[in-house]
């Protein structure tokens, strides 16, 4: 059986190809490096416009609520909770503001039941009573309402 026969320019052939395979393999993990990083510094990014974002919509909420604009505000304090499903204040204060709404809400239920006690056909009253059992949670009133009026509409 013969060896085959390392000379002098196949040892290099091969010292070549492990350096460039060692080369290539660094640049691979420096990339890699890069890229980590890189996406690191975009999550942050993106952490801070969301912070932004959340605090801008605080802010018009509170500035709607000065001026007694409680639809207004509501709005903003449920964009603030849709950027971020975290934020107490924003949470605590749409609560109150649904605590406080909710006494309004009853008078105006009160008042769409006795026009639909008075016209069982006017399918808007049923759509405006199925909204407002909608907002104070009532969901199996406002199904029927909601149900009602299709079926006077069509």
């Amino acid at each position: 059986m013969l060896f085959p026969r390392f000379n002098r320019t196949n040892s290099r052939k091969y010292l070549e190809l492990g350096i460039k395979a060692l080369l290539v393999f660094a640049l691979m993990v420096l990339f890699f490096v890069a890229f980590v990083n890189a996406r690191q510094e975009n999550d942050a990014l993106r952490t801070l416009r969301k912070q932004a974002k959340d605090q801008e919509s605080l802010g018009k909420a509170i500035s709607y609520l000065s001026v007694k604009d409680n639809t207004q505000a509501k709005e903003q304090l449920q964009n603030a909770l849709l950027i971020n499903p975290g934020n107490i204040h924003a949470a605590v204060v749409l609560s109150k503001l649904s605590a406080a709404n909710k006494g309004a809400v009853l008078v105006e239920i009160e008042r769409i039941k006795m026009v639909t006690g008075s016209r069982p056909d006017y399918w808007a009253a049923w759509v405006r009573l199925s909204y407002l059992y909608d907002e104070i949670g009532e969901v199996d009133l406002a199904k029927e309402a909601k149900q009602k009026a299709a079926s006077l509409a069509f």
